[in-house]
């Protein structure tokens, strides 16, 4: 905190008693505790991960019919031979449960100095971690609800081992091809989060997405990466930059990516294909409801040889092209078409809703087209008896529409967040202090993938008007 000895006060008065000669007489005031300078808004959570039962055992099966009899219903002429028969058949889609940890610790005297209450601080230590992790989970959790098991940060365009500071690929460098994907600048990088990395080529392979990491952190939390600072975004918005706390054993390459630590496997992965003892995360929107351009499988099951376990995927090789009402309009068609109901709401970043909004704005001079299509509470995308609401999430990818029913997604919990221990809190051996363990365990699933997807490959500028 400044000294106000540093604050001149007097401007050549002489004899005159100042501000600065009587400090030990003069209290400081403090304002009210500001809160938290991060954004904690999400969104998909209420879409994807409501509570929907629970789970429990070693895994979890359903049984879903995938293909009805095609004997059924065939016309037939007097006295020809009855139809071939053909069964139904049946896929027993599967989910494991994921785990989810947070820890804290405090000191003896950190806790003991915020007894006496509002006289001496603005909060309390427990309480003001706690609360701030419960905001930074749903973070983590909504990232991982889009991206999936994968939990790729982000793409590094270039690494200076000297100031270990990592320029990732902008925000606008989304592109629907392999790891390209996931170039998206700083989203996902978030401040104090431990990261590993992955071996990665220009232009990418989906391979890669899946693959160990390539450089392994030995020793413990003390040889830990982690982001040490706010990523900056604003110096030079299509260049942004990250700095780790120390140096990794070797540093990355260009085209590498940034993946959450600890949560795959850091030995030579196997060849399965499920990522069911692989991966650590929950399942997501990019395995869920696409088809097999990042994922091939889902559920556990092969989406190529699978009737109905992919959403339908409309993306332009790479490419993108402006937003248009038309493109919506195919999306939500077909996805009818797939699954004979349309999707109950399109799901999207800020700056993707802002294109939408562009591409309406001359309807907003019209009273009644402004009832019908949403220039009201929010933006709806209307053509005939269709109407589906806009949803902005920031921590959605750029660039993509995503059409879903709630209604087929769920968390199905094993475990609600609570702590680990018998009672709230344990004494940490050999030290005057105490932490916290706390664990949430489930996993996500969509019921019916078929009845949605994704409309990808659509321009937009994050830091400025297109």
């Amino acid at each position: 905190m400044p000294s106000n000895t540093t604050v001149p006060t007097e401007f050549g008065l002489s004899g005159a008693t100042g501000r600065s000669d009587h400090l030990a007489l003069l209290k400081d005031q403090y304002f009210p505790f500001l809160n938290k300078w991060v954004h904690v808004g999400v969104v998909t959570a209420k879409y994807v991960a409501k509570r929907r039962g629970t789970m429990g055992g070693h895994r979890s099966v359903g049984a879903v019919i995938n293909r009805l009899p095609g004997s059924a219903g065939v016309g037939r002429f007097e006295g020809h031979k009855m139809p071939t028969p053909r069964s139904s058949a049946a896929v027993n889609p599967v989910i494991f449960a994921r785990n989810f940890y947070a820890r804290y610790r405090w000191t003896g005297d950190v806790e003991r100095a915020a007894r006496a209450g509002n006289a001496v601080a603005w909060a309390k230590s427990r309480a003001v971690d706690l609360e701030c992790g419960r905001e930074m989970f749903e973070r983590v959790f909504s990232r991982k609800l889009h991206s999936g098991p994968y939990d790729i940060l982000s793409v590094i365009k270039s690494y200076n081992g000297s100031t270990d500071v990592a320029t990732l690929y902008g925000l606008n460098d989304h592109a629907a091809t392999a790891h390209n994907y996931f170039k998206c600048g700083t989203l996902y990088t978030d401040n104090q989060i431990s990261v590993q990395f992955v071996s990665g080529t220009a232009g990418g392979a989906a391979s890669e997405l899946r693959a160990a990491p390539t450089y392994v952190h030995t020793g413990g939390s003390a040889n830990e990466i982690f982001i040490n600072g706010a990523p900056d975004d604003t110096t030079d918005p299509d260049n942004p930059t990250i700095t780790m706390n120390l140096a990794p054993f070797t540093d990355p390459d260009a085209e590498d990516l940034i993946i959450a630590y600890a949560e795959r496997k850091e030995s030579s992965l196997s060849s399965e294909p499920t990522l069911t003892s692989e991966m650590a995360s929950c399942n997501g929107l990019l395995n869920m409801l696409t088809d097999g351009t990042y994922y091939t499988h889902s559920l556990a099951l092969a989406k190529s040889t699978t009737a109905g376990l992919s959403g339908l995927y409309l993306r332009n090789a790479g490419t993108t092209r402006p937003f248009s009402e038309k493109l919506m309009e195919v999306l939500i068609r077909r996805c009818r078409n797939n699954s004979g109901s349309y999707p109950r709401v399109i799901l999207a970043h800020d700056c993707s809703i802002s294109e939408a909004a562009w591409e309406n704005r001359g309807d907003r001079r019209f009273p009644e087209i402004i009832k019908d299509s949403g220039w009201g509470p929010r933006l709806v995308f209307h053509a005939g008896p269709v109407q589906v609401p806009y949803e902005a999430d920031w921590k959605a990818m750029p660039g993509v529409f995503w059409g879903l029913n709630p209604e087929y997604f769920g968390w199905y919990e094993e475990s609600a967040m609570a702590p680990v221990d018998k009672v709230d809190e344990r004494w940490v051996a050999d030290y005057d202090a105490h932490e916290m363990l706390v664990h949430k365990s489930g996993n996500t699933e969509c019921t019916r993938p078929f009845h949605g997807g994704a409309l990808d490959d659509i321009t937009y500028d994050f830091y400025d008007a297109t």
